[in-house]
C-alpha cells in the first residue's frame, strides 16, 4: 500500500480498501441453515439409544457382579433365585436361606414386554432350561422356603448362569460363569 506525502492513500490502495467488506447478514444465515440441515441429518441417522431389554439387562448384570462381591467380601454364602419372572437374593444363615436384607432391592420382576430366557448349568441343571413361565406370580410372593438356584461363594465361585431379554428390537444376553465373571454382550441367535 502506498502512501503519498500528504498522508492520503494513492488511488489504486484506496480502491483495494473499498472492495474488502465483511461478510453480511445473508451470508452468515446460509451457513447456519447448512449446519442445521447437517446436523438434523446426522441426528436422524444416529443409533437409538438403549432399549428396554439392555437397560434391564445391564441392571440384572450389575445385580450378579453385587451378590458375587458381597459373598467374597462378607465371607458369606450367597445365593439368587432366578427365573423368567424375575429374581430374588438370599445370605445363608444358620442353616437356612434368608432374604437378603442389606442391598435396596432383594427381589425384582422383569418387565412383562420383553421375554426372558433363563438357563443355569449345575450338575444337577446341565442345560435345562427354566420353563415355570412368571413364576410364584412374577416372584412377588415370597416363597415358603427360598430355595436358590444360582450360589455365590466366599471363595469367588458361583453357579454358571445365562439369561437372554430378547425385546422386539434387541436380544441382551447376561452370562455369570463359575469364577463369577459376568459378560453382557448382544444375543446374535435371535
Amino acid at each position: 500500500m502506498r502512501i503519498l506525502a500528504t498522508g492520503r492513500m494513492s488511488e489504486q490502495a484506496d480502491t483495494h480498501a473499498r472492495a474488502q467488506h465483511g461478510v453480511t447478514l445473508v451470508e452468515i444465515l446460509i451457513v447456519l441453515m447448512i449446519a442445521a440441515l447437517v446436523a438434523g441429518i446426522i441426528i436422524l441417522n444416529a443409533p437409538p439409544g438403549r432399549t428396554d431389554a439392555r437397560k434391564t439387562a445391564e441392571t440384572f448384570a450389575a445385580r450378579l457382579d453385587l451378590m458375587a462381591q458381597e459373598a467374597v467380601t462378607t465371607g458369606a454364602l450367597m445365593g439368587m433365585e432366578v427365573s423368567e419372572g424375575g429374581f430374588s437374593t438370599y445370605r445363608y444363615q444358620r442353616g437356612e436361606w434368608r432374604a437378603l436384607k442389606s442391598l435396596a432391592n432383594n427381589t425384582a420382576v422383569f418387565p412383562a414386554e420383553f421375554s426372558v430366557e433363563v438357563t443355569l448349568e449345575t450338575a444337577v441343571h446341565k442345560n435345562e432350561q427354566n420353563t415355570d413361565r412368571r413364576k410364584q406370580s412374577r416372584l412377588g410372593d415370597e416363597p415358603e422356603t427360598p430355595n436358590p438356584n444360582v450360589t455365590f461363594t466366599p471363595t469367588g465361585q458361583t453357579t454358571p448362569l445365562e439369561v437372554v431379554f430378547r425385546e422386539r428390537r434387541e436380544s441382551i444376553r447376561v452370562q455369570l460363569d463359575g469364577a463369577g465373571k459376568v459378560e453382557l454382550s448382544r444375543d446374535e441367535s435371535a
